[in-house]
């Protein structure tokens, strides 16, 4: 470890650069930096250490794709009458991936993609990128993410 300081802002890194340089460090000698994907710290890493490109943390990146399906589940819940009843209590299937899934969730599961559900749609997308997310390999994951955006 080289730094810790309390704080989520942007200035932990104007501190971090600082305590950088007190140890013979240069900021601009970082080449990546990652974070979370807070505004704050992006902005932070630009001012603060001018060459780093920052990197996500696929944690994070995971977690905002389990959070944008969740929102597509409550939006069609709300407005697709045909699926309401179907997407009711499924909450915390779209939290699991399908190995940890109870008999009764793959039912609701096979059910829900007979009916071609929306939420379906954005849930098989979070499993293509957590798989992506598993490559070691920096090309070839980035060729997978390519070829599952186009």
């Amino acid at each position: 470890m080289i730094f810790a300081t309390p704080g989520k802002d942007a200035e932990v890194w104007r501190r971090f650069a600082a305590e950088l340089i007190r140890h013979n460090g240069h900021p601009k000698a970082i080449q990546h930096v990652a974070v979370d994907m807070s505004g704050a710290y992006i902005k932070g890493v630009a001012e603060n250490l001018g060459n780093a490109r920052v990197v996500y943390d696929k944690f994070y990146v995971i977690q905002n794709v389990v959070e944008a399906c969740d929102q597509v589940r409550k939006l069609e819940s709300r407005h697709d009458s045909a699926h309401q009843g179907l997407l009711e209590r499924t909450r915390w299937l779209w939290r699991k991936n399908p190995g940890n899934w109870t008999e009764e969730e793959a039912r609701k599961w096979v059910s829900m993609a007979l009916e071609r559900c929306v939420a379906v749609l954005a849930y098989e997308m979070r499993l293509v990128l957590q798989g992506i997310c598993q490559w070691k390999g920096s090309e070839e994951a980035r060729k997978l993410f390519g070829n599952g955006c186009a």
